[in-house]
């Protein structure tokens, strides 16, 4: 690949900001919080309720297999509504299938979607369904969801110095996971067969949207943010984005699984800076810090306190070597990493 060519993924903040904010209406950004790094936008209808809405690609891998695939493909889509504390309700799909597609290959995937659906109590109200030239797996298409609710529900998106940092722990469990399926025999190889099956039976339990949906309804949560693209640290430079605080982690109290820790390893990857679906990231009051905790834990919610809102916008890092200030936007290697293999 030419090193003049665009990156792949996500737009960052320099790109929109030049490419799509500057043609968008001004109110309308307004009103609908338009912003780099935002996970969903929010439009207010009618007696105290809005209306929370997020998009995403649909990515369905076959090497994962159908099921699995098209159960990932729907939690993507919509944990950028579980974070904003109005849990999703209401789904549309638009599949651009490959022209190879047969009607058996989507009849599976449409029914492990469904079925994901159903679990979180989810209505697909609509959507589009067609093959096409020049469409190819994983990124065959895109999902929009919507929820419903109360204005006071929403999470405030107001991270204030002295607010505690909080992880939810299951970082490089998705990159590790989706190179386990595509290169097994490679990774096993490395690493082992054991690690590869343990990563893979972690990666079926996850439940994303019901356990993001779960934390942003406790007391004292002032911002939540799902990790995807970037990493833990890409998801810390989107939630502190257009803030005036920053953030202190200390790595000594991440603790990555000890077999996702070892394919990263193998893989030269870093778990903090790796596409992570069902991991997030929040900003807790201190006074509300210990319940926070506590309630995760009787709901089975595998947080950890790993750090705290700052006074100025740095992003600081914390290791047994000393100190790293992040200042460039972080870059997911993962895929990359994959298409290397």
């Amino acid at each position: 690949m030419s090193t003049n060519e665009p990156p792949l993924g996500k737009f960052g903040k320099e790109r929109l900001e030049n490419y799509v904010f500057p043609y968008l209406d001004g109110t309308t950004r307004a009103g609908t919080g338009l912003r780099f790094g935002s996970d969903f936008n929010t439009l207010e209808v009618a007696n105290g309720k809005v209306l929370v809405v997020s998009t995403d690609p649909l990515a369905v891998s076959p090497q994962l297999g159908w099921n699995r695939s098209s159960k990932l493909a729907l939690q993507v889509i919509t944990t950028d509504v579980a974070v904003s504390g109005i849990r999703p309700s209401y789904l549309l799909a638009n599949w651009n299938l490959p022209p190879c597609t047969s009607d058996e290959t989507f009849k599976k995937i449409w029914r492990g979607f469904t079925r994901e659906a159903d679990r979180n109590n989810l209505t697909i109200i609509g959507g589009h369904t067609g093959r096409y030239e020049g469409s190819s797996f994983p990124t065959i298409g895109a999902g929009t969801a919507f929820g419903l609710g109360e204005k006071k529900e929403l999470v405030p998106n107001d991270p204030a110095p002295g607010d505690r940092v909080y992880l939810l722990n299951r970082l490089g469990l998705e990159a590790a996971t989706i190179f386990s399926f595509y290169h097994r025999d490679k990774v096993s190889g490395e690493v082992s067969s054991s690690a590869v099956s343990s990563v893979r039976e972690e990666f079926d339990k996850i439940q994303p949207t019901s356990d993001l949906s779960f934390l942003a309804s406790l007391p004292g949560v002032r911002a939540l943010h799902d990790i995807a693209e970037g990493g833990l640290l890409g998801g810390l430079q989107e939630m502190l984005s257009g803030k005036s605080c920053g953030a202190k982690i200390c790595t000594d109290r991440i603790n990555v699984d000890q077999n996702v820790s070892r394919i990263c390893r193998f893989l030269d990857l870093d778990p903090m800076r790796i596409t992570s679906v069902g991991s997030g990231v929040a900003a807790v009051s201190s006074n509300r810090a210990g319940e926070f905790a506590r309630r995760s834990e009787e709901a089975d919610i595998p947080v950890r306190e790993i750090g705290e809102i700052t006074v100025g916008e740095e992003l600081s890092i914390e290791t047994k070597e000393g100190v790293e200030i992040l200042e460039d936007p972080v870059q997911d290697e993962f895929w990359m990493r994959l298409a290397e293999f």
